[in-house]
């Protein structure tokens, strides 16, 4: 899993009303909260495997994790990880992180470690969503199922621009 980082400015209140400003702004044109935006990609994915549409899901996912997993390799990790935990039932975020980055990469990353329940097993998994600059909608960057007993499926994960 990518650790991102923070690093907090100092405050300064005039700053402070300029950015809340922008946030008020942001939220009336379609920018709201990174985790919630995040979430409609995770749960249109979600959705996709449960219905056993791996292509669907797929479209999910972006061309720098498919740089280094490529998409018949991920398919048939899916595909074998759900005969094995059974059909998809839910699942819970446990923790989440957003990071948003500057420069020539950037853009917004949501990791998100999510309890997915399948019909024979719960099952940790750890999420990398992005939404690069100029982009309307997340994607999924880095995905990393993490079974019991140490056993992980194959993983991509892009590490993300430094601010």
């Amino acid at each position: 899993m990518t650790t991102l980082r923070s690093s907090l400015p100092s405050f300064r209140p005039a700053a402070a009303l300029v950015a809340a400003a922008s946030l008020l702004l942001l939220h009336g044109c379609g920018g709201g909260d990174p985790l919630t935006e995040a979430k409609k990609t995770l749960d249109a994915a979600f959705a996709a495997i449960q219905r056993g549409d791996y292509q669907a899901a797929l479209d999910f996912y972006s061309p720098s994790f498919f740089a280094s997993t490529p998409r018949d390799e991920w398919a048939n990790t899916l595909q074998v990880a759900l005969q094995s935990f059974g059909r998809p039932q839910s699942y819970a975020i446990t923790n989440s992180l957003v990071e948003k980055t500057r420069g020539l990469d950037g853009g917004t990353y949501v990791a998100l470690q999510c309890t997915m329940t399948y019909q024979k097993q719960a099952v940790n998994e750890d999420l990398l969503l992005v939404r690069k600059r100029g982009q309307d909608k997340y994607e999924i960057q880095g995905h990393a199922i993490n079974t019991r007993g140490g056993q992980n499926a194959p993983a991509a994960a892009a590490q993300p621009a430094q601010p």
